[in-house]
């Protein structure tokens, strides 16, 4: 995001605010899962039910009436994770190791 955004100082502040969201979506996940503890676990399709629950809390999602009480947090994190799975997408090429996990990525990309 920096590369792309970071270059212009007036920047700064939208990377700064992606980045506290996507923390206090991790913080969420921390809840819902102790033993994930960076956003790398969380690129296996098994981990699908962990995202949607915690974006759902984090920006406040009412079941019984069915309405966010923040909406647009929930695109910006869907957006920002998509993000991150085409950086791990490059991270699983640059590593053998990690390039196994290339088909399940693809599954999570969609």
């Amino acid at each position: 995001m920096y590369s792309y955004l970071g270059r212009k100082k007036r920047n700064h502040r939208a990377i700064k605010d992606r980045l506290r969201e996507l923390g206090r979506f991790l913080e969420t996940v921390k809840k819902i899962s102790p033993d994930i503890n960076c956003l790398e676990n969380l690129m296996h399709p098994s981990k699908y039910n962990i995202i949607i629950k915690a974006i759902k809390e984090t920006s406040g999602f009412d079941e019984k009436s069915g309405v966010y009480e923040t909406p647009s947090l929930a695109l910006k994190l869907g957006q920002s994770l998509k993000k991150c799975i085409l950086v791990y997408k490059s991270m699983c090429l640059d590593d053998p190791i990690l390039l196994n996990n290339l088909p399940l990525i693809k599954l999570l990309q969609e």
